[in-house]
């Protein structure tokens, strides 16, 4: 898992999760997936809980797990820790055409 910021589509909004515009060169998250879940957490409301479930995971380089719409299970690599939890998220760049880029605030 790459810790910058991910390019999402608001379709995804629209079907219970946020869509990745992800190229093939992303690995398991290739294929634009709809993230229903993140380490059990709602990707749309990021929280202290699942931040720490999923810097648990990076700091011991272990998969974080996301579930999509679809029902699949992806283990995305995480080899590096995460930086302190930030305090808020927001989004810099909404194009309907391209999606949105979230980062760290």
């Amino acid at each position: 898992m790459r810790h910058a910021p991910h390019s999402l589509s608001p379709a995804g909004a629209l079907h219970g999760g946020i869509r990745l515009q992800s190229p093939a060169a992303c690995g398991v998250l290739a294929g634009d997936p709809v993230l229903k879940s993140i380490e059990g957490g709602d990707p749309f409301a990021p929280d202290a809980q699942t931040y720490a479930a999923v810097a648990k995971k990076c700091a011991a380089k272990e998969p974080v797990v996301l579930v999509t719409t679809d029902g699949r299970t992806l283990a995305a690599r995480c080899e590096a820790p995460l930086p302190p939890e930030p305090l808020a998220y927001s989004v810099e760049r909404w194009m309907p055409s391209q999606g949105a880029n979230l980062a760290p605030r």
